[in-house]
């Protein structure tokens, strides 16, 4: 009578703790969504591992030029980080690989309700043309 009651036990906790790590999962996928109005740059490429969400700036716009002091949602560095981008807004975002050049240099731009799944697949333009933008990615604006 032990025998079967120790297994009835096990499979209980068994089904706590699966149903436990399915609430997590989709938390963790509800965390890097990207809804209207938003403009989100992910880890890597297909929109998947950590998010950052561009927040919007003194004017109202989704701008953050220097991205060397910020992070994806789970720590990691963002500056030189980026492997895709959702632009769910309605305007177009400028794309910068160095935040030195104060928003002189435009090295692409992703236009409004316009997605990057793979942004080593973008040639930019400006002085870094020839390369691509995967992992480059130091100011959006």
């Amino acid at each position: 009578m032990r025998t079967p009651r120790r297994i009835a036990v096990f499979l209980s906790a068994l089904a706590v703790a699966s149903a436990s790590s399915a609430v997590v999962a989709s938390s963790a996928q509800a965390a890097a969504a990207c809804y209207a109005g938003e403009l989100c740059v992910y880890q890597h490429s297909n929109y998947t591992g950590s998010v950052f969400k561009v927040p919007a700036d003194s004017r109202g716009w989704l701008c953050d030029m220097d991205l060397r002091n910020n992070t994806f949602y789970n720590g990691e560095p963002m500056d030189n980080k980026a492997s895709s981008i959702k632009n769910n807004t309605g305007k177009a975002v400028d794309l910068y690989l160095d935040p030195a050049t104060n928003g002189i240099d435009i090295d692409y731009i992703i236009s409004w309700q316009q997605s990057v799944p793979n942004m080593a697949t973008v040639v930019p333009s400006g002085s870094f043309a020839g390369g691509n933008l995967d992992n480059q990615l130091s100011g959006i604006c």
